[in-house]
């Protein structure tokens, strides 16, 4: 693991033993991020234990990626359910995710439900897999598109591939609906809100390890093919300012790297103008103006043909 390879200086393991009080969680990440991960261990376990949330978070994280201790589910188990214990939304949400990588699914489905309507990416693709499965929970097709959508859209790969699957077996309307669904949730996030510097931001638990989308049914669906959208299509009169988002990413350069890569894939787009828009943490990619809802949607099914996700946002 990195974190066994770290070493430590002598002078910095004497200070540390020192003056343990002057340690506290900023320092921990500010030797985290330099990769001295013994450091940040060594500085986080003595709040942990004294019962600091964001401590107890962040030693969480560093068992489950074998970051300075070895890698160890239970440990990581046990350190994100003191902070969830606590309120601490990412150890919520962590922890939901831990539980059910650890086998301990009917436990894990309330956190995990939590975290999907907190707007946690990865939870709300596993949720997304749980709700169209019928899986522990009460089947809802038109929920897990919404979710599957809003994951897809926030860039999780997983989400991408199983939102692709999904439009193979869900019917058209409820499909829509899902969009609709998405759309509300999208409205009502407060994404970005972390306070800076209490709690490290490090790779998720990847999706493709926690669940996967079922076989194919007996019976499929029939198959809606997009209408044909081409790029020398008339533009409409613009009577109001509906857009399309196609992505949400951590920089700028991410989203305007997928518009490039989108224009010249998707020929309906070449009517419009990108639109990059920033939200706190999260860089929002937009396309449009477009006149009204309807041409919105006729513009995400094109969208969506070329296995990007796609979601209508209001004036």
């Amino acid at each position: 693991m990195q974190g066994r390879n770290t070493l430590i200086s002598g002078a910095i393991v004497a200070l540390m033993l020192a003056s343990p009080a002057c340690a506290d969680v900023k320092t921990g990440i500010d030797a985290y991020t330099r990769g001295d991960f013994a450091t940040a261990v060594n500085t986080w376990r003595p709040l942990a234990i004294a019962g600091d949330a964001d401590a107890q978070y962040n030693l969480g994280q560093a068992y489950r990626l074998g970051r300075g201790v070895p890698d160890d589910p239970q440990m990581a188990e046990s350190w994100f359910k003191q902070a969830a214990d606590q309120g601490h939304e990412r150890a919520r949400n962590a922890y939901g995710l831990t539980l059910f990588q650890n086998g301990r699914r009917q436990e894990a489905i309330p956190y995990i439900e939590e975290s999907a309507g907190n707007n946690f990416p990865q939870a709300q693709y596993v949720f997304a897999t749980l709700l169209f499965n019928g899986d522990m929970i009460e089947k809802d097709w038109v929920r897990s598109y919404a979710m599957m959508t809003r994951a897809a859209a926030a860039d999780v790969a997983a989400a991408k591939a199983g939102l692709e699957q999904l439009d193979k077996y869900i019917p058209l309307e409820q499909r829509q609906r899902g969009l609709r669904l998405a759309q509300v949730f999208d409205n009502a996030a407060d994404r970005g809100t972390d306070p800076v510097g209490t709690a490290i931001a490090v790779a998720p638990v990847a999706p493709s390890r926690v669940a996967s989308l079922p076989k194919p049914p007996l019976v499929k669906p029939p198959v809606v093919k997009p209408p044909v959208v081409t790029a020398a299509a008339p533009r409409p009169a613009i009577d109001g300012n509906w857009r399309v988002q196609l992505g949400a990413f951590s920089t700028a350069s991410s989203a305007s790297a997928l518009w490039g890569t989108l224009k010249g894939r998707v020929a309906a787009l070449g009517p419009y103008q990108n639109f990059i828009v920033p939200v706190g943490a999260i860089t929002r990619l937009q396309a449009g103006p477009l006149p009204n809802r309807a041409a919105a949607d006729q513009l995400c099914v094109a969208v969506r043909a070329s296995a990007n996700a796609c979601l209508v946002v209001a004036p």
